[in-house]
């Protein structure tokens, strides 16, 4: 994957993420264009980029929940 898209999701879009994350699933969350693979084996810099640009387009609610989880300092590649 050379370009990723990153989108406004619909309400019933952020309704089945939550609730596949309350059973316990790992899904993809809907903003995304790709694959979660494709996110596993990004490079930690790209993954944090995009951890990046997702914050504008996220709804309130999880805008919400993403600040109550603590950011994760560590080095990553230079």
């Amino acid at each position: 994957w050379s370009e990723v898209t990153i989108r406004r999701v619909s309400g019933k879009e952020v309704e089945d993420y939550v609730e596949a994350l309350g059973r316990g699933e790992r899904p993809m969350p809907p903003m995304f264009d790709f694959p979660i693979e494709v996110y596993d084996e990004m490079d930690d810099d790209d993954r944090f980029a995009i951890d990046e640009a997702v914050v504008p387009f996220l709804p309130r609610r999880l805008k919400a929940a993403a600040e109550q989880s603590p950011p994760v300092i560590a080095p990553t590649s230079d």
